[in-house]
């Protein structure tokens, strides 16, 4: 897991050439909420469309979530099971995922010119999790819609 906003920043320009690439470094980034909120806001700022960031000169990427954003978030620091059942995490282990090896699965990607659309595996539930990104005029994807339903439907982890 990256230390530094320009750790996170150097890995998505290097994403630049795969939507799949793109949304795997954002779902890390969506766990990386667990060890530093700070520091995972302002670099998911970077990687979403900017009407859903406000601006912030405070953050390393200028941006921070806004409110619908935000609270998106919330969710995800809430439960924690969220991003990591998007990263291999099954409820039957608690949706134990190593940070270090955390990466999502693609079922499907339909891509056309600037747009794609990303099916990813969910351990959380039985139908994979639609994200859709767009690439901006710098060659670089952002996620564009479907951070909500990343947050429905994930199963409760250890037997609950």
């Amino acid at each position: 897991m990256y230390e530094t906003f320009e750790q996170w920043r150097s890995e998505w320009v290097a994403a630049r050439s795969s939507p799949v690439a793109a949304l795997d470094l954002f779902t890390r980034a969506c766990l990386h909420l667990e060890r530093d909120p700070d520091l995972a806001r302002a670099v998911l700022a970077m990687m979403v469309r900017k009407d859903v960031t406000v601006l912030d000169p405070s953050s390393p990427s200028g941006r921070l979530p806004g409110s619908e954003f935000e609270f998106y978030i919330t969710q995800m620091t809430r439960e924690p099971a969220i991003a990591r059942s998007h990263l291999g995490g099954l409820p039957e282990d608690d949706y134990a995922v190593d940070p270090a090896d955390a990466h999502i699965r693609a079922i499907e990607v339909e891509q056309s010119g600037n747009k794609a659309a990303v099916f990813m595996h969910c351990g959380g539930r039985v139908a994979p999790t639609p994200v859709w990104l767009r690439r901006n005029k710098k060659g670089r994807w952002r996620v564009i819609t479907g951070i909500s339903g990343m947050c429905r439907g994930i199963r409760p982890g250890g037997g609950r």
